[in-house]
């Protein structure tokens, strides 16, 4: 008997821990979610739907391994099903006040007063610049006083252009990196930026192509347009857990109110979490080993210049969310081969594909209305062009010097073909001019040597410059490429 209430027991027990630890056998995509059997008692279920799926309730994240100044740290969560999430804590970095490290006790000498220009300012503390009349080290330690008054700024302009710069350490004294502060040091590859700092100015670092991380402290909370415009070498981007106004996600700097990708780097992945609406102005301007991209669903707009001189971006895939697509947003993307833009997309901004050289293949969707000026000028791979009925007007210089574009559909809804759009095409042979055009500007087809074959759909009173030209010769497509190409190329057409 005794051993058959054990063996009982036994039973109950091991129903027991199924009940309880059957849950969350599946991870989500993202960081908070999970499922269960159905009716797991350990999670969260609907009480009105025992069938319901188990979700995660995660607790707060408790430190296991404590992040130190030069190592990275853990952190652990637990759900009530019993489910565990680790994550890395980046390194947190010294924090150096009066040359000691607050965290670690590291102590470092500051670079010498000799080779800086000091300014006091109005609160007594002082500024800081590098005195041109000296050879600045390859790597600078910021004094953190002078005159025994702390530093609190990097001057406007201090360090720009100073090629022998590689690295810099700015005390926990200085509270702003002043506009252009950095630029074009080309040499610099790494910069400490203290806690302290609590706003970096319009191009403070442009043009530091050889810096690989950047790490953004707590305490920033102003990033000037341009900031780290042309950072060519970029690979990751860290922004303090603790930072109100900034975060990051996929090595991207994210504004996280408005949702903008600031800035990001070879190596970015867009979150497609909805954390990101727009692609911010020359987010990636000049990443030149990005290789490809995609623009989540989630994303509505692409800032001006966002892709621009992305030398080695061959593959992007534009989201069914985006709307708009700045002025040269993809402008010098050499080895962008080619590109579908979506339905969803009603402008193409002026510039936006400008000089893509390896471009040969572009499908526009039927939401775009306008195409606006040099969009996809000395796009040198360019062979056809099919514009939808959607779109309503094609601004000045659009497909100029497409040397290989060599024929072009222009849909029933375009009213106007701007000045040069298609000049300078000189592989053109033949153009469809749909039947809502009423205007084509000056010298819009001029030196399109080849071009033979123009169809006019509705050839009925159009006039160059005034003078009225004969239906019966634009119903001839041989005399209307003559027409076109050199008889009126000067001339602005209107169809009454």
């Amino acid at each position: 008997m005794k051993k058959f209430w054990i063996v009982l027991l036994s039973l109950l027990l091991s129903l027991a821990c199924v009940m309880g630890f059957a849950a969350c056998t599946e991870r989500p995509d993202d960081e908070t979610g999970g499922t269960v059997q159905p009716g797991d008692p350990s999670g969260p279920d609907d009480p009105d739907d025992p069938g319901k799926p188990h979700e995660h309730d995660f607790g707060e994240w408790t430190v296991t391994v404590p992040a130190t100044c030069t190592e990275a740290g853990e952190e652990q969560r637990t759900c009530s099903c019993g489910e565990t999430e680790t994550r890395i804590v980046a390194a947190l970095g010294h924090d150096y006040v009066n040359g000691v490290c607050t965290r670690c006790e590291d102590m470092i000498t500051a670079t010498d007063d000799s080779y800086f220009i000091f300014t006091e300012l109005a609160d007594g503390t002082y500024s800081v610049a590098w005195d041109r009349n000296t050879d600045l080290p390859a790597e600078v330690v910021i004094p953190w006083e002078y005159n025994g008054k702390p530093v609190t700024q990097v001057e406007e302009e201090a360090f720009d252009s100073c090629d022998s710069l590689k690295s810099v350490t700015i005390p926990s004294s200085v509270t702003s990196i002043g506009k252009m502060a950095f630029y074009d040091c080309r040499s610099l590859m790494s910069i400490a930026i203290p806690d302290g700092v609590t706003s970096i100015e319009e191009s403070a670092f442009y043009n530091c192509y050889s810096l690989t991380s950047i790490t953004i402290p707590d305490g920033v909370t102003s990033i000037g347009e341009s900031a780290f415009y042309g950072c060519a070498s970029l690979m990751s981007i860290t922004v303090s857990a603790e930072n109100p106004v900034y975060h990051s996600d996929g090595n991207c700097l994210i504004e996280t109110a408005s949702k903008t990708l600031i800035l990001g780097s070879n190596t970015s992945v867009i979150p497609d979490d909805g954390s990101v609406t727009s692609i911010g102005e020359m987010a990636f301007a000049g990443c030149y080993s990005l290789t490809s991209i995609t623009i989540p669903d989630s994303v509505t707009s692409i800032g001006e210049k966002a892709f621009s001189y992305c030398e080695s971006l061959a593959s992007v895939t534009i989201g069914d969310g985006v709307t708009s697509i700045a002025g040269g947003a993809f402008g010098y993307c050499d080895s962008l081969t080619s590109i579908t833009i979506p339905d969803s997309v009603t402008s193409i901004g002026s510039s936006a594909f400008y000089n893509c050289d390896s471009l040969a293949s572009v499908t526009i969707g039927d939401g775009v209305t306008s195409i606006a000026g040099g969009a996809f000028a000395y796009c040198d791979s360019l062979t056809s062009i099919t514009i939808p009925d959607s779109v309503t007007s094609i601004g000045e210089y659009a497909f100029c010097w497409c040397p290989n574009l060599t024929s072009v559909t222009i849909g029933d809804g375009v009213t106007s073909i701007g000045d040069t759009a298609f000049r300078d095409c000189s592989s053109l042979t033949s153009v469809t001019i749909g039947d809502g055009v009423t205007s084509i500007g000056e010298f819009a087809f001029a030196r399109c040597d080849s071009l033979t074959s123009v169809t006019f759909e509705n050839p009925n009173g159009w006039s160059a410059d005034g003078a009225a030209i004969s239906a019966a010769d634009l119903s001839d497509p041989a005399t209307a490429a003559q027409y076109l190409r050199g008889t009126y190329y000067r001339d602005i057409w209107t169809r009454a």
